[in-house]
This record gives structure tokens, C-alpha cells and sequence, in this order.
């Protein structure tokens, strides 16, 4: 297989890892929601939220790059059980503390009002993203010798046991593990990015495919390493996807509950799996490229676009640039010599010679 390690490295740096500008703005607009809730909240004397937690694909910093922006960002907000209780000392419901938090963020200074969905509140941006704010409970239990213990729940159409943070903690862990390198964010990092880059490279795939979190659990699970050759580990890795989606479709979430993220028959996994099935022959012309060139063409045709050819021709203007100025220090450093050579001639052609002999040390030359 031809090596265009460099040329996946490059793809992933230029058209795929978000530009910091954008991560600073989402960042921005996430941090104006969290204030707006705190202010909000205190101003009406509702509970104060213990703390924030951003989650998903952005605090992995998986999220790829597409032109239309229509990012999804996740920013959980986070309660003490203790805190949220009704004003007749009853326990606050989930929908009350999704509606609560709703409230705190609908304050008019939207274009578009906020959303108020089963799993959290969605703040919609016209640059094309969208924040979505799920709401938690922090649950303390004491056990019969009196330890304390917490865990979480999700103000879902009821509480129920689940944490985002966990996801977080296990790709960390998985990245660490997985991945061979630990430069430009781990090899297993940069190809979940390349991957969730591919499955959604044609705009008409995008809203039937398997999620992006779906996607990272199954890309985990058939991993293939490769130090310093990205091009390689994505390709053994989507072709190790397809075998074990042609095996089983159902995807189960790594973290507690351990739910299912895709069933035996869901839609969007049987998606991938056709996807995949129809990019098997570009990775089979990748495999069996016989040069760089076509390697590259069958990368772009991989990807649906025209990044890796246009690379196929700066690699070719830049050999020749090089040869290029190869012939031209090679013709300066001939043209060099030959005038050396000749003013070399000239010199001992216009020498003075004494007429008579001088001694050593007594004369002096005109060279």
C-alpha cells in the first residue's frame, strides 16, 4: 500500500480539525449561556446550578469541520439533588428542571427562541451551530454504615441514571491507549475525526447515518494502529467497521447504563454498513495503487472531493520546481567555474614578468 501518510495528515489539518477561531466563538456563545442561566436563576431565586459541564464531541474535540457550521455542542448544567425542590417542599421533575433552565436561557435576546426538547434545552445560532444544555441531578446515597456515595441523572421524560461526563473520561482513556503517538492530538483522535469526516461527505447521507457518538464506539472497537501511518490505520479500520457491522448491527454505549446506541435492525447503523460497502472499492484501489499518483485518486474518490489530486498536483510542481532549480544551480555552478577558468587564462596571460631575475623576496607580483 502506498505510504500517503503525509497527505492524510495533511487533509486532517486543513480540512477536517476545526479551526480554533470557530472553537473560540462556540466557546464564547457556551460561556454567555452559562452566565445567563446563573443571573437568571438567582435573579428569581431558583436553585444555582453546581456546576457546568461541556460534553460530546466538543470536549473530545472530535468535532470535524463542514462548511455549512451546523455544529451541535453540548454544555451540561448541573444540580444538587438537595437544591432542586418545589415550592411545596416537593422534589423538583425532570420536565420542571428542564423548564427551569428553559426559562433562565429564553430571556428575549434570541433571533430564534430557544427549544424546549426532551433531553435539553437547544439554543439555535444563525452561523449554523446549535448549543444543546441537557440538565443533570446529582444524587447522593448513604448506604446502612453511613458512607456517602453520588451518581448522576438526566432530566430525560424522567430522571434517569446517565452521565455525558463519562463518555469524555472513557474516550480520553481509549485515546491514550489506542493510539501508538502522542503528537497532534493521538493517532486514534485524528481518525475518528477522518472517519465522522467521511460518513457525512456526502451532505445527502448526513441526516440517515449512524451518529457521531455511534460512530466513535464502533471506530474504538475496530481500531487498527499504525505509528506514522495515518493512511493506513483509516483504511484497516473502515474495512474492520464494515466486517463487524456485517456482523451485528447493535452498538452499545461503553459508560453507564450501558444502553443501546444502535439496535439489530436500526436504520442509520444498516446506513453505514450499505456506505461502507459502497466506499470498498475505492479502499481497494488505494490498496492496490502502483504509484503516489493513483493512490491519491483513489483517496479523493474516498472522499468525494478533490483535495488529494490538487495534492497530487503541487507534489508534481514542486518535484519539478525542484528539478528545476537543480538544472539552474547546476548551470550557475558551471557557469562559475567556466569564469574562473577563464579569468584564471586571463590572469597568467597579463602577468608581469620581470626581465631580469629577482631574487626571493626582493620582488613583488602583479597578480
Amino acid at each position: 500500500m502506498i505510504d500517503c501518510h503525509k497527505h492524510i495528515v495533511a487533509y486532517h489539518n486543513d480540512e477536517i480539525t476545526l479551526p480554533q477561531v470557530e472553537r473560540d466563538e462556540m466557546r464564547d456563545r457556551r460561556d454567555a449561556n452559562r452566565s445567563r442561566i446563573k443571573n437568571r436563576l438567582k435573579a428569581e431565586d431558583k436553585p444555582a446550578p453546581a456546576f457546568f459541564a461541556s460534553q460530546g464531541s466538543y470536549a473530545d474535540k472530535t468535532m470535524v469541520k463542514y462548511p455549512d457550521k451546523d455544529y451541535d455542542i453540548d454544555d451540561g448544567v448541573y444540580f444538587r439533588q438537595a437544591a432542586l425542590i418545589g415550592p411545596s417542599g416537593g422534589e423538583v421533575s425532570s420536565l420542571q428542571a428542564r423548564k427551569m433552565v428553559y426559562d433562565a436561557l429564553n430571556d428575549g435576546s434570541f433571533a430564534t427562541p430557544p427549544e424546549l426538547h426532551t433531553n435539553c434545552i437547544r439554543v439555535l445560532y444563525a452561523a449554523g451551530y446549535n448549543v444543546d444544555v441537557p440538565v443533570y441531578r446529582i444524587v447522593t446515597q448513604t448506604d446502612a454504615f453511613g458512607g456517602e456515595a453520588e451518581y448522576v441523572e438526566l432530566a430525560g421524560a424522567e430522571w434517569v441514571r446517565s452521565d455525558a461526563r463519562d463518555v469524555s473520561t472513557w474516550f480520553d482513556e481509549t485515546n491514550q491507549n489506542l493510539s501508538p503517538d502522542t503528537e497532534n492530538g493521538r493517532q486514534f483522535r485524528r481518525i475518528v475525526r477522518d472517519i465522522k469526516k467521511l460518513t457525512n461527505s456526502r451532505k445527502s447521507w448526513r441526516q440517515r447515518i449512524l451518529s457521531g457518538y455511534g460512530t466513535t464506539i464502533l471506530a474504538a472497537e475496530c481500531f487498527v494502529a499504525s505509528e506514522g501511518r495515518d493512511d493506513y490505520a483509516l483504511y484497516a479500520t473502515l474495512l474492520a467497521m464494515r466486517n463487524r457491522l456485517q456482523w451485528n448491527l447493535v452498538i452499545n454505549s461503553p459508560v453507564p447504563p450501558y444502553d443501546e446506541v444502535a439496535g439489530g435492525e436500526d436504520a442509520r447503523a444498516n446506513y453505514l454498513l450499505q456506505r461502507l460497502n459502497d466506499l470498498t472499492t475505492h479502499l481497494n484501489a488505494i490498496a492496490s495503487a502502483k504509484s503516489e499518483d493513483d493512490a491519491l485518486d483513489a483517496w479523493s474518490d474516498l472522499y468525494g472531493n478533490t483535495y488529494f489530486k490538487n495534492r497530487k498536483s503541487t507534489a508534481n510542481a514542486n518535484a519539478a520546481k525542484s528539478n528545476d532549480g537543480l538544472a539552474t544551480g547546476l548551470a550557475v555552478a558551471a557557469g562559475l567555474a567556466a569564469g574562473v577558468a577563464a579569468l584564471s587564462a586571463a590572469r597568467e596571460k597579463s602577468r608581469w614578468e620581470p626581465k631580469e631575475a629577482v631574487s626571493k623576496g626582493g620582488g613583488r607580483t602583479n597578480a
